[in-house]
């Protein structure tokens, strides 16, 4: 019995030492993945900036802005965050997101 007893203690050591190396290897998975996807994001940040730099030398943007970008403009500044100005507006939160920007907005 006194046998039984230290060899499941034992199997128990040994599982809690293996499940400990398994979450450890997989989060080191997890954040490397997540440092992946956070540079990724940065990438694409930079070269969303640069397009919409490209856009604005381009483009002659209108002295007067139109009524959405008036609704968005207000919208922003009563506090609405970009996603609550798209899902009132029915508009693509990219989009909302270009006209915050032309502003400095954000």
């Amino acid at each position: 019995m006194l046998k039984e007893k230290d060899d499941e203690g034992k199997l128990k050591e040994m599982m809690t030492r293996e499940l400990t190396g398994f979450t450890q290897t997989l989060l080191e998975s997890v954040q490397q993945m997540k440092n992946q996807v956070m540079e990724e994001q940065e990438s694409l940040d930079m070269r969303m900036t640069r397009l919409e730099e490209r856009i604005k030398e381009h483009l002659s943007i209108p002295v007067s802005p139109t009524l959405d970008e008036k609704r968005i403009l207000s919208l922003h500044n009563a506090g609405y965050s970009k996603e609550e100005i798209a899902r009132e507006l029915r508009a693509n939160v990219s989009e909302v997101g270009f006209v915050l920007k032309l502003n400095n907005l954000i």
